[in-house]
């Protein structure tokens, strides 16, 4: 037996199964491998981030991608033509229960497939456009119980070197991610004591609650609000800020929200800010990475700022909700603030002064101790 890539090469003497079709390379010219062709080198700004980048629709909509497709829809096609011709005595499909995505690459002018597999069990006619073709299918199922053969029994002196069964280790994953990171409270692996319970120590109200249209998708404006928050500088003119907010909303899908409330945000935070820090520098989405034991950590902070004392670091969270719900949200971060803490002291060698979650829907600052 064989498959379509072992049959390709010559006719086979047997059955030919075809599980499914893959994709080859391109023809290259071996003496002139970059004849139309480039080595292009995509860097990817986001990091970790995968989702809600929108580079992927718009690379999966580009020309070239689209170029892409027929090539890798050409290299199926003749593929499949190869094993669907080599098969001398016996052709087997090979495929799932209703899974036989792999043979709609055989498509018609209009793009519709003409190889249709019927569903059942027995003799079927499996049909190439208008034409039938006998066949005979089956439903394979592995059996329930499967009766091993014991073991040799080893000689003397493989038993006198055989190592005892250990049960399996545990590990963590390797890679975690502070928004996603949960110690239990007990701050292990960051140098805080076992018995650490995290509280709000300070609440800092700098306005009412913001005006939010109803039925707005809190995602997408927690989004939008992270994305000016990001982006807006306080000494910037107020018409470029207010397209700015304008921007992002759009971009966002954010209906019936005024940009004018962005800047109202971005304001509130500024004004609060300068006031408790005055001679303080700041960073916007600020990258860290480090260690976590065994474990690999990478994140991004929201606000970090630079004081005379040390660093400050501030989470944007578009928490709608009442005042007394704030407290409970707020806690519910506090690992992964914790863990900030950590990745910048370890980074920087200075101590972090203060971590706050920062509401601004509601007007408040949350310093979590």
């Amino acid at each position: 037996m064989a498959d379509g890539h072992c049959a390709r090469f010559s006719g086979w003497a047997g059955p030919l199964a075809l599980p499914s079709v893959g994709r080859g390379p391109t023809e290259v010219d071996p003496w002139n491998p970059l004849t139309g062709r480039w080595l292009r080198f995509w860097p990817w700004p986001y990091e970790g981030q995968r989702k809600g980048t929108h580079l992927d629709d718009a690379a999966a909509a580009a020309p070239e991608m689209e170029a892409a497709r027929g090539r890798a829809q050409a290299e199926a096609v003749r593929l499949m033509y190869v094993g669907l011709t080599r098969a001398r005595d016996c052709l087997i499909l090979a495929a799932r229960p209703c899974q036989t995505a792999w043979l709609d690459a055989l498509t018609d002018a209009a793009g519709n497939p003409i190889l249709a597999i019927p569903a059942g069990e027995g003799a079927i006619d499996i049909r190439v456009g208008e034409d039938p073709h006998p066949a005979v299918a089956r439903i394979l199922t592995p059996p329930e119980e499967v009766e091993h053969a014991a073991p040799p029994a080893l000689p003397a002196w493989a038993a006198a070197v055989a190592l005892p069964l250990v049960p399996p280790i545990e590990h963590p994953p390797l890679r975690v991610a502070p928004s996603q990171w949960n110690d239990q409270g007990t701050g292990q692996g960051i140098g805080m004591p076992n018995d650490h319970v995290p509280l709000v120590r300070e609440r800092i109200g700098f306005g009412g609650r913001l005006p939010i249209p109803g039925g707005v998708d809190m995602a997408r404006l927690g989004e939008a609000m992270h994305a000016f928050l990001a982006i807006d500088q306080p000494e910037t003119s107020p018409g470029r800020r207010l397209a700015g907010a304008r921007g992002v909303l759009e971009r966002w899908t954010v209906p019936g929200m005024a940009g004018e409330t962005l800047m109202e945000a971005g304001d509130r935070l500024w004004r609060i800010l300068a006031h408790r820090w005055p001679r303080m520098g700041w960073h916007t989405e600020v990258p860290v990475q480090g260690r976590l034991g065994l474990q690999r950590v990478a994140g991004r902070i929201d606000l970090l700022l630079d004081t005379p004392d040390g660093a400050v670091i501030l989470d944007h969270k578009s928490f709608p909700g009442s005042y007394d719900h704030w407290t409970d949200r707020a806690l519910s971060h506090a690992p992964q603030l914790s863990l900030y803490r950590h990745l910048v002291e370890a980074a920087t060698g200075r101590p972090v002064v203060g971590v706050f979650i920062h509401m601004p829907v509601v007007g408040i600052l949350l310093e979590i101790h």
